[in-house]
């Protein structure tokens, strides 16, 4: 009968998606690895990983709003923006809608680290006692170790998982360069493939933006590492000076962005 309520609730299938977002996110990576993450089974485990993903935030946006009217998403669209939740909904949607051709598994890592801690302590408070052939004392013993590894690991998680959508800027800086510098730009058989990357930079531009407003691992990660950036740009004797004035004007323009 509890097993029965347990299913009929929302949030198991909440938890479900977490759990298929991480198993397929693990297979799409080895896939990538081996074959290519624009080899059909990458792009395929990597649909099925996002799609898992993009189903776990519809879950709590409904669940958060589901008593609010259909007008009140588009009267107050801005301060649905300021929610974490919406935040990683469209970001997660924008990288289904170009992951044709494929994408790189990075983008899901930090989706399944956060989906990792919504897991374990799902499966502790709603499945673990329920689970046949195991002892109380045993199911004692699983449950501290969950509650002790979600409080020591909790907060370095989502500080890594804060890194990780960090370091997705990196991802498409490369891309960038190469298509000015050989100016792919002007060439139209790179036209889809050049867009793509700049939607993509731009979207991931703007989500760590909307993170460092409101998140302290975005904001101590960014402010960490302009600290590190400005350091080397002063102490370095061998870039020179013309560099090092582009590089403070780029750095003082970024900046601005996002204290805006």
């Amino acid at each position: 009968q509890q097993l029965k309520k347990l299913v009929q609730n929302v949030q198991f299938y909440w938890f479900l998606s977490h759990v298929f977002g991480i198993c397929f996110m693990i297979l799409s990576t080895i896939s990538s690895m081996f074959r290519g993450q624009s080899s059909p089974s990458a792009i395929r485990y990597y649909n099925y990983s996002i799609n898992s993903t993009i189903i776990t935030y519809l879950i709590v946006i409904r669940q958060t709003y589901k008593t609010k009217p259909i007008s009140f998403m588009f009267s107050q669209a801005v301060s649905l923006l300021r929610d974490d939740n919406v935040q990683y909904l469209l970001l997660a949607v924008l990288f289904r809608m170009l992951s044709a051709g494929g994408m790189s598994s990075a983008t899901l890592y930090p989706f399944a680290i956060i989906a990792s801690f919504h897991t374990i302590v799902y499966f502790n408070n709603n499945i673990l006692n329920h689970l046949p052939y195991l002892s109380k004392t045993k199911k004692n013993q699983i449950s501290k170790l969950i509650v002790d590894f979600n409080k020591d690991y909790n907060e370095r998680g989502l500080y890594i998982a804060a890194n990780l959508q960090i370091m997705l800027i990196t991802t498409y800086i490369l891309p960038l360069v190469k298509m000015i510098v050989f100016f792919q730009l002007l060439r139209a058989r790179y036209f889809f493939s050049n867009l793509k990357t700049i939607i993509l930079f731009t979207a991931v531009i703007v989500f760590n933006k909307l993170r460092f407003d409101q998140n302290k691992y975005t904001k101590s990660l960014v402010e960490a590492y302009d600290a590190r950036v400005n350091q080397f740009l002063h102490a370095s004797p061998m870039i020179p000076q013309n560099v090092k004035t582009l590089a403070t004007e780029f750095r003082s323009s970024a900046l601005h962005y996002l204290k805006m």
